[in-house]
């Protein structure tokens, strides 16, 4: 077998390598899909919910507050504050929350709602921002120049 042969053989191994490791990449984004579009559906239907993730079991609860928001006002020359709806979610681990008998904290994650979006898409906003935490996967994006 000539060297050119060769050469090729590896580069094909190395392709073939990186396809299966980008095919699994793309299986564990559907599975994160998939989660976070359950949660949300559920949350829809009932505003607290029992899930489990990579066995862990989760109470996740989702509600919209409003909260003040301080601002500075250029024409008044004053201090301000308005009121701005958020999108709230909290998530009590049960396995924490039996462990530390009292002293534990929910996680809370909270933004601001975005009244050009549904509501479905609120939630999913911020159900979505708690599993890539969780799960340490992030999701590409493409900036605009």
């Amino acid at each position: 077998m000539n060297k050119y042969t060769q050469d090729l053989k590896a580069l094909d191994k190395i392709e073939e390598e990186w396809n299966n490791k980008l095919n699994e990449e793309m299986k564990e984004e559907e599975e994160i899909l998939s989660i976070i579009d359950n949660i949300t559906s559920n949350l829809l239907i009932s505003k607290r919910i029992k899930s489990q993730i990579n066995d862990k079991t989760f109470v996740i609860a989702y509600s919209t507050i409003e909260l003040p928001i301080k601002y500075y006002d250029s024409k008044s020359k004053t201090n301000k504050t308005r009121k701005v709806m958020h999108n709230v979610l909290t998530v009590i681990d049960i396995d924490k929350y039996k462990i530390a008998q009292g002293r534990y904290i929910p996680l809370t994650s909270k933004c601001e709602y975005d009244t050009t979006h549904d509501l479905k898409a609120n939630i999913r906003v911020v159900v979505e921002g708690w599993i890539r935490h969780i799960t340490g996967t992030i999701k590409p994006e493409m900036l605009e120049d």
